[in-house]
């Protein structure tokens, strides 16, 4: 599931071949918060330009 204007509270599906990147979030027990990570990850579509340390991350 990815979040529109990353606000949780608006969720939109996307099929795969729509999602250019990522970011990390994570519902925080006990503290009851949502988190989302300023670094975003970005989908690159050729193994060969997969760089982990500049956040480009290949995905089929």
């Amino acid at each position: 599931m990815v979040w529109e204007n990353d606000d949780p509270s608006t969720p939109a599906w996307r099929p795969p071949s729509q999602v250019v990147g990522w970011k990390v979030a994570c519902s925080c027990e006990p503290h009851r918060k949502h988190v989302i990570m300023d670094q975003l990850w970005t989908r690159v579509w050729d193994p060969a330009e997969e760089d982990l340390a500049r956040s480009r991350i290949y995905a089929t």
